[in-house]
């Protein structure tokens, strides 16, 4: 057998059957890049010839590049392990780098913890130790990073001793951690877990040693000192042990700020707005009870002038609650304050600054084609065909028939095994392919503005001294939102426009949230006023004041209701311009201060509408109401305009002239007129099924941009433009949805 296997060599070398011939060595030291790994020669007879020669750096440098890739599988030709074919050689490598690299230097780091074993440690070596522990970590953590030496059977004994050290170390160190704490001082303004030589978990040292905190800051009696300590540890105390903290720095406050020339609520609450700074949440005011009352106005509430809540966050420890104006002193006469919170106005205004359209594309179908792959690997497999029919058909003669016949017999095995693998990746390539077809569309953009602004009076009343104070503070805030309408759901590009442009929802849900009111703030603003207190002489004196200034946000809000400028024609200041998201235009006109009518087929597909208004103002609105039948919709908007009169008699005279105010074709704020044709009911531009609908019939100009518009007979509204009838040789037959239906429409709760 062995001859045979010399006998196929020879062959192979004798008559050109090997493909890459051996590359003669540079010499025994000869780098990776000298040397060509053939069967002949691998890179376990190149380390073996680098260890001989005495480059063992080399050596090192060639196990770490192929460690993976060669020396961990197992010889091709003998199955052996190759880690345990060359153990001799890896050991002689190891022995020569922990000796002459790694075990000095290790072994000196290992003598210098011997030292620091035991504990408590003086303050003054933490750096230094801190400083060789991290040193040392990075030390081990690279020698048993190394490919060779961080294998256990390659690994120095001084690499695990020092390893082992610096745990110990640790240990020590952080068993010892609470009483370190404790005589390093918890209130000198430092910060021990940066100074400490080894990581703790804060919280645990704190909480551990709470009691002992406590009992030096109750004996302290500076409030410096508690200060100092919450700046330090404040963030690693418990919501328990904040409150204790709280009451006591509290306490203490007050006791060092305590004057006979300053009411005692200036310093409680002085003492509470600084405890809330430092992050404290004392669990109490003491011994005062100050109750938190809010009367906001019903009659504010219910016309939506109030138009989002004010939340007020209690962040301080007082009582809240909700009184009427006639028992706020009846529900709180235990209270030795009460802090009353009235909103006159809170407001929101939504200004679109531009509408434009944007570009994109796509997905509207797919066309079959040809796979290119497939017909590369068609290729693929008629050449590997070729290839086998060629080696099939070769001739082997002379003296070296037979080890041409066993080179041949192998070269056929080959060529099979490439024609099969190359038909079974032509089998998983698909012939055809499905290429997509896009295609360019626009949809719209809108760039909105919405600005908050919330007007709130505050009284704070002292029951004990019989006095008050009253003051006004406004929070505004803002924000920006980028809305796009009509992406489509195919659009290619959806997944990065959903991110680059802002949900409609959020901008409601941005309008009707609550604004956020710290009390701590409001508490802050009075103490900024403090001494300007009125007297309280009686409490139905100061129930009168307290209607006044809500009378004066009432007076206030009427005269807000709309803008009065003069026209001349008044009748323009009602109508609106309504844009579609889907890009149509439609009219619509005040019925109420806030409340817009249009045809429900103008703005249908949305929740919200987009408005101008004839002086040239930008606003928007919600849909609040619609009926399909009657083609009928009710929007709520932001800027407050002028109600229309409804024409209130039972009949009209046909002939009786009329006027439509809307915005055919795009062409805003056209006038058009005509006359009353007829009073009939007919069926509903939808279809509903529902009973028919009563229309005024005109031959007044109505077209696409009139519908949702008033059609007027003199200053009265007797109609809502709707719809007409288009055909050859027909014209003039407009048809508007009469009074008597918008009126009953109004009326209706839905």
């Amino acid at each position: 057998m062995r001859n045979l296997v010399l006998l196929v060599i020879s062959s192979f070398v004798l008559y050109g059957c090997v493909s890459n011939p051996i590359k003669p060595l540079s010499g025994g030291g000869a780098t990776d890049n000298d040397v060509r790994y053939n069967i002949f020669y691998d890179q376990g007879d190149h380390l073996k010839g680098l260890v001989k020669s005495g480059s063992l750096d080399e050596a090192a440098d060639l196990f770490a590049k192929y460690k993976i890739e060669f020396f961990e599988k197992n010889s091709s030709l003998t199955g052996k392990n190759r880690l345990k074919q060359y153990s001799s050689d890896l050991k002689k490598i190891a022995f020569y780098l922990n000796s002459t690299v790694y075990e000095p230097k290790l072994k000196t780091q290992s003598v210098y913890f011997d030292s620091y074993l035991d504990w408590p440690v003086i303050q003054s070596d933490w750096g230094k130790l801190e400083k060789e522990l991290r040193l040392s970590k990075k030390q081990v953590e690279k020698y048993k990073s190394h490919p060779l030496l961080g294998m256990s059977e390659y690994t120095a004994q001084v690499v695990n001793e020092l390893d082992n050290k610096i745990k110990a170390v640790e240990i020590a160190a952080k068993e010892s951690a609470r009483g370190a704490f404790l005589l390093y001082g918890i209130a000198n303004g430092g910060d021990f877990f940066l100074d400490y030589p080894v990581d703790l978990n804060e919280k645990e040292v704190i909480n551990l040693s709470f009691s002992e905190i406590l009992s030096e800051l109750l004996s302290s009696g500076q409030v410096e000192e508690v200060e100092n300590f919450v700046d330090s540890y404040g963030e690693f105390l418990t919501s328990d042990f904040n409150e204790k903290i709280g009451g006591l720095y509290l306490s203490k406050f007050i006791k060092e700020n305590e004057d006979a020339a300053t009411p005692y609520l200036s310093t409680l609450m002085a003492g509470l707005v600084r405890a809330k700074e430092l992050g404290l949440n004392p669990s109490s005011s003491g011994d005062v009870k100050i109750a938190f009352v809010e009367v906001t106005s019903k009659t504010l509430l219910a016309e939506g002038q109030v138009e989002f809540p004010a939340s007020i966050n209690m962040d301080l420890p007082f009582d809240i609650k909700k009184s009427e104006v006639g028992d706020i002193f009846a529900d709180n006469e235990d209270a030795d304050y009460i802090i009353i919170f009235d909103v006159a106005m809170a407001t929101v205004n939504r200004r679109i600054k531009e509408r434009n359209q944007a570009k994109s594309t796509y997905l509207f179908g797919y066309n079959t084609v040809q796979n290119p792959d497939f017909l590369a690997r068609n290729m693929d497999v008629q050449n590997a065909r070729m290839s086998l029919q060629n080696v099939s058909g070769r001739l082997c003669y002379g003296q070296g028939a037979l080890g041409c016949e066993i080179a041949k017999l192998i070269s056929v095995g080959v060529a099979s095994a490439e024609l099969k693998k190359h038909q079974e990746v032509l089998l998983e390539t698909p012939q055809t392919l499905k290429e997509p077809i896009h295609k360019g569309y626009e949809y719209s953009t809108s760039s909105v503005d919405v600005k908050k602004h919330l007007t709130a009076n505050y009284y704070v009343i002292n029951n004990k001294d019989r006095a008050y104070y009253k003051s006004t503070f406004d929070v505004s805030e803002n924000r920006k939102f980028n809305l796009s309408y009509d992406v489509k759901d195919e659009d290619i590009s959806k997944p990065s426009l959903t991110k680059k442009y802002d949900p409609e929802e959020s901008v409601s849900d941005y309008e009707e949230r609550a604004v956020d009111i710290d009390v701590s703030l409001l508490l802050s603003h009075y103490l900024e006023n403090i001494g300007e207190e009125e007297r309280l002489d009686s409490e139905d004196e100061f129930r009168l004041s307290l209607l006044y200034d809500k009378n004066q946000a009432l007076v206030a809000y009427k005269e807000r209701t709309y803008d009065a400028r003069p026209l001349n024609d008044h009748r323009f200041d009602h109508v609106v311009v309504i844009y579609n998201p889907t890009g149509s235009i439609g009219a619509g006109f005040y019925v109420a201060p806030d409340l817009v009518l249009t045809n429900y087929h103008v703005i249908e597909g949305g929740k919200y509408a987009e408005m101008k208004l004839y002086n040239g103002h930008e606003t928007f609105g919600k849909v609040v109401k619609s009926d399909v039948r009657l083609d009928l919709a009710l929007i709520k908007v932001q800027e407050k305009g002028k109600p229309v009169q409804f024409y209130d008699e039972n009949s009209l005279d046909l002939g009786a002239t009329t006027e439509a105010i809307g915005h055919p074709k795009g062409l805003e704020f056209t006038v058009t007129r005509g006359v009353i044709s007829a009073i009939r009911k007919k069926e509903s531009i939808f279809d509903t099924g529902g009973k028919e609908v009563l229309f005024v019939q005109t031959d007044t100009a109505i077209n696409p941009g009139n519908s949702g518009g008033p059609l007027f007979l003199d200053n009265m509204v007797i109609g809502v433009n709707d719809n007409k009838l288009v055909d050859i040789g027909t014209e003039g037959l407009g048809f508007a949805i009469h009074h008597s239906e918008i009126q009953e429409f109004l009326k209706e709760d839905f």
